[in-house]
């Protein structure tokens, strides 16, 4: 059994110019992983944070030179000599180091750094891909709950990101699409990727004024490419309401005025009655809880209400929200999350209360792949990586293909 001989760390960029942590593990037989992290904005007070360097002079604050000391010269010269086999106990000791609810010490940034490298050190230490490993690992600590590796978990596709594409003046955050999951991963994103690049050769901001007027468009896009809305392929939305929530009211372009919280339910009803999206994200703000619980009682079994926001991958939060059945799925970010004991802590106790999760990639991102991976071990019903246009976006889209190739040779 190997032993690890060095780890090192430094400061890199990830999308958008925002500052991670880079990390390499060599074992002593000369083997070596590395790990790029990436980053997230903060917008709940229960989500662990992000540890910068707060120096002003540098990335406005976002540095993470500190981080990077915390690995070479704290946490990596303890890890001498100890097997990448133990994840648990590794997570365990830098849990210990850092026991405060929201990670104020070391910072989550650090020690999902920490984390995911011991895991794909493991992995090539035992020679095998990265999903099994996880999937091993899972299953050997949690085999009341066995997780069967036999797919590929469905992409939801973004198709239009109002965060990201200039001269778009909408209010929800992302207009997605998701493929039937009859499809191969594949063939999920072949049609994903199309109906994509079709939309965005025929998009027109100066005709696209409101947000039911890109989800028409999205749908007409679908038809022209004799696809069967419903069918072939379904419609996803993530709201995140929070960004056009103003002082209790709700400023959307659909609108001449803006709606009370009331008015705004049955605004987010009737798109879901009239254009039956499968998936809805964050349509609401994380404290109102009323409204998640109402939509929640009022949507289909087949409709999956996606908490992000209201979660924000916390697992105390995790628990109210499921006990209060808020919603009927959750946006897991293993970023967010922290050490892989704690992922696989929530993504049980999720599967046990009989409710679903889709592994998301992060507001900030880069090009480590390792996310795929962590998705195939744990079979979500979704991921979610984003726009398929971006290098950070297809090289995990890419690597859950290549995964797709591996699994049909193992059956």
């Amino acid at each position: 059994m190997s032993k690890i001989q060095k780890i090192m760390s430094r400061e890199v960029l990830a999308e958008g110019g925002i500052p991670v942590i880079q990390a390499k593990l060599k074992l002593d037989n000369n083997l070596e992983v590395e790990v790029t992290i990436p980053s997230n904005d903060h917008r709940t007070n229960y989500q662990k944070v992000e540890f910068y360097d707060n120096d002003q002079s540098r990335y406005h604050g976002k540095g993470v030179l500190r981080p990077v000391s915390f690995i070479n010269d704290l946490i990596g010269p303890k890890l001498v000599g100890v097997s990448p086999q133990k994840q648990k106990e590794i997570d365990g000791w830098l849990l210990a180091s850092d026991s405060s609810e929201l990670r104020n010490k070391l910072g989550v940034n650090t020690i999902y750094a920490i984390s995911m490298l011991i895991a794909k050190a493991g992995a090539v230490d035992a020679n095998i891909p990265l999903y099994s490993y996880i999937n091993n690992i899972y299953n050997s600590s949690y085999g009341d709950s066995k997780i069967v590796l036999d797919k590929v978990p469905t992409p939801i596709i973004t198709v239009l990101s109002t965060t990201e594409e200039l001269g778009v003046k909408l209010d929800f955050k992302e207009f997605q699409i998701i493929p039937t999951a009859s499809y191969q991963f594949a063939k999920s994103l072949e049609i994903g990727t199309t109906v994509a690049t079709t939309f965005r050769e025929t998009y027109n901001s100066s005709t696209v004024n409101s947000n039911q007027d890109a989800i028409e468009t999205i749908t007409d896009t679908i038809e022209s490419l004799d696809l069967k809305l419903g069918q072939d392929i379904f419609l996803s939305l993530n709201f995140m309401a929070s960004n056009y929530e103003k002082s209790g009211s709700y400023e959307l372009k659909d609108k001449a005025q803006a709606l009370k919280i009331s008015d705004y339910l049955d605004f987010v009803k009737m798109i879901a009655k009239k254009y039956l999206p499968l998936v809805l994200i964050d349509p609401f703000l994380p404290s109102d809880w009323a409204s998640w619980k109402n939509l929640n009682l009022d949507l289909s079994k087949e409709t999956y209400l996606v908490g992000n926001e209201l979660v924000s991958s916390s697992s105390k939060i995790l628990q109210k929200v499921i006990s209060e059945k808020l919603c009927s799925s959750f946006m897991v970010n293993p970023a967010l999350v922290g050490t892989i004991t704690e992922l696989f802590e929530m993504t049980t106790f999720i599967r046990k209360s009989g409710l679903n999760y889709v592994i998301s990639s992060s507001d900030h991102d880069t090009s480590d792949h390792s996310i795929a991976d962590l998705a195939v071990g744990l079979q979500p019903d979704f991921v979610k990586f984003g726009l398929p246009t971006r290098t950070e976006n297809l090289v995990k889209y890419n690597r859950m293909m290549e995964i797709e190739e591996e699994i049909k040779n193992i059956k």
